[in-house]
């Protein structure tokens, strides 16, 4: 399991506002999308989505392709968040638990 120290980033940064479990809900080509962000960093310059995940990897090598799983989910994520802040940069990280790393996700 993580420990939160092993992430200060994420847990105690410089951050303005930090939000757990923030439901999100826009339309997109007339369809609703919905989800729930595990956490949410809103910066000056940037906000950071942060997308846990428990998922038990042979080794660490694997993160990288758990991250192309959840690219499309955290793409959704970041287009409901652009409609509500249009000038921020928009970051996304997935919070693998079980090995203890912090993956950054490209979004599209």
């Amino acid at each position: 399991k993580a420990n939160i120290n092993q992430f200060p980033e994420v847990f105690a940064g410089d951050y303005t506002q930090a939000l757990n479990e923030t439901p999100i809900l826009y339309t997109l080509d007339k369809n609703q999308v919905y989800g729930l962000i595990d956490r949410l960093l809103i910066f000056p310059d940037k906000i950071c989505i942060i997308d846990y995940k428990t998922h038990r990897l042979e080794s660490p090598k694997k993160s990288k392709e758990l991250a192309r799983v959840y690219q499309s989910q955290l793409g959704y994520y970041a287009a409901g968040l652009r409609k509500i802040y249009p000038d921020q940069k928009i970051e996304a990280s997935l919070l693998l638990t079980h090995t203890q790393q912090l993956k950054t996700v490209d979004l599209v």
